[in-house]
C-alpha cells in the first residue's frame, strides 16, 4: 500500500510497531514527532499555546443549537430539555461540544430557551474547566435553525463557524480523523452525509452515476437516496449574511436548508459521505435516545475509552493539565466517570485504533 492512499489515521497507545506498515504517511511523521513531545503541556491555565494534533481553523467558533420544546421525548422533556437528558453516563449536551473539541473549536455559542438556558449555565459554567469559552444566547421561539446564526452574529463577527444540533450525537472515534482532513476545513460549506436504511426524516443528499452531489432536499415523502444531511454544518464567514436574507417558510422559520441551498447553487457546497465506521443518532425519539445510550455503554466497556469526555480530550490536547483534570476526578470521585478520570492521571489518554477508509467529498 503506497502512502497517502489512507486518509483517516491509526493512533494507538499500545504495541504501536504492529500497526505501523498501516500507518499513513501523514500519521508516521505526526507519531515521530509525538515522540519528542511531553504528552502534556508543561504549563497550566485556559488557553496555550500547545495544540493538539487534531485542530484545522484555530479562528472558528461553535455554536450549539440546543433549543426546542422535544415534544418527541414527551412526557421525558416535561421537567428537563431533551439536551440535558441522560445518554448513559453523560448529559446529552457533553457530546455535540466533544465534537466541536475534536474539530479545534475552543470558543462555543450555547443557544437555548429562556427556559432551559440557566440550567445549561450552571451545567456547562464558563467553559475553563475544559480549556474553551462558552457564551449563552437565548432563543425565545424555535424559528428555525437558521435563526442561530443570527442568534450569534456578534459572537461569530467575521470568522468561520461550526454549526452543530444539541441533539445529534457523532458516537465515533474516527470522527475526529474525519474532522482534522484538510478537506473538511476549505471555503464555502462542508456538510456530512449518513447512509440510512429510512432516511425521510432528514434532508437527504442525491449523487449521480460520478458521485456529482445534484440535489439537497429537506425532509421528502419519498427518499431517493439513502444519505441523511446529518446536523453538523461548517460554514465559511459569509453564513450570517445568507441567513439575512433568506425569508421565512410556509411554516414560519428560517430553514437553514435554504442556506444550504444558496451554498449549493454558487458551486460552495461540499457533502462528506461519512464512512461505515462513523456512528451517528438523531437523539431526538425514545428509540434513537436508547439506541444511542447503548452504543456508548457497549463502547467504552468493550474499548476502555470514553466517548463525550470533554475532560480526556482537553487534557490530550494540553489545553488543561493534571491540576484542573485532578479538580474534575475530585467532584466526581464515587462515580464510573470520575474514576475513568483518575486513570487518565495514572496512564494517560488513550486513544483507540479506527480503520483506515477513503473519506468522499463531493461538491
Amino acid at each position: 500500500m503506497s502512502c497517502g492512499t489512507r486518509p483517516l489515521e491509526v493512533d494507538i497507545a499500545h504495541d504501536l510497531n504492529l500497526f505501523r506498515p498501516h500507518l499513513s504517511c501523514r500519521t508516521r511523521s505526526r507519531l515521530q514527532r509525538s515522540s519528542t513531545r511531553p504528552l502534556i503541556a508543561a504549563q497550566t491555565g485556559t488557553f496555550r499555546s500547545y495544540q493538539p494534533s487534531f485542530p484545522r481553523d484555530h479562528d472558528m467558533k461553535g455554536i450549539v443549537l440546543a433549543g426546542g420544546s422535544g415534544t418527541r421525548l414527551a412526557p421525558l422533556t416535561w421537567t428537563v430539555c431533551k439536551q440535558l437528558l441522560p445518554v448513559y453516563d453523560k448529559p446529552m449536551l457533553y457530546y455535540p461540544i466533544c465534537t466541536l473539541m475534536q474539530a479545534g473549536v475552543r470558543e462555543i455559542c450555547v443557544i437555548s430557551t429562556p427556559t432551559d438556558l440557566p440550567i445549561m449555565k450552571r451545567v456547562l459554567r464558563s467553559g475553563e474547566q475544559w480549556g474553551l469559552r462558552f457564551e449563552f444566547r437565548e432563543q425565545a421561539e424555535p424559528k428555525g435553525i437558521a435563526q442561530a446564526l443570527l442568534i450569534a452574529e456578534d459572537f461569530i463577527g467575521n470568522q468561520s463557524e461550526a454549526l452543530i444540533l444539541g441533539d445529534n450525537l457523532f458516537l465515533s472515534p474516527v470522527m475526529e480523523e474525519i474532522l482534522s482532513n484538510p478537506r473538511t476545513s476549505q471555503t464555502g460549506l462542508t456538510m456530512f452525509a449518513h447512509e440510512r436504511g429510512d432516511p425521510k426524516q432528514h434532508g437527504i443528499f442525491e449523487f449521480d452515476s460520478a458521485g456529482t452531489l445534484t440535489t439537497l432536499r429537506e425532509k421528502p415523502g419519498v427518499a431517493k437516496a439513502p444519505w441523511a444531511a446529518t446536523g453538523l454544518y461548517l460554514y465559511d464567514s459569509n453564513a450570517v449574511q445568507i441567513a439575512k436574507s433568506i425569508t421565512p417558510s410556509s411554516r414560519g422559520e428560517l430553514e437553514i436548508t435554504d442556506v444550504n441551498l444558496r451554498y449549493m447553487a454558487s458551486g460552495r457546497l461540499k457533502a462528506l459521505r461519512l464512512p461505515a465506521g462513523a456512528v451517528w443518532y438523531d437523539a431526538g425519539t425514545p428509540d434513537s435516545l436508547k439506541s444511542a445510550a447503548d452504543y456508548v455503554k457497549s463502547f467504552q466497556d468493550n474499548s476502555g475509552s470514553y466517548i463525550g469526555c470533554p475532560e480526556e480530550i482537553a487534557f490530550a490536547a494540553g489545553w488543561i493539565g493534571s491540576s484542573e483534570l485532578e479538580i474534575a476526578r475530585r467532584s466526581m470521585s464515587k462515580s464510573p466517570y470520575g474514576e475513568h478520570l483518575e486513570r487518565l492521571l495514572k496512564w494517560g489518554p488513550r486513544k483507540v485504533p479506527v480503520g483506515g477508509t477513503n473519506l468522499e467529498l463531493f461538491s
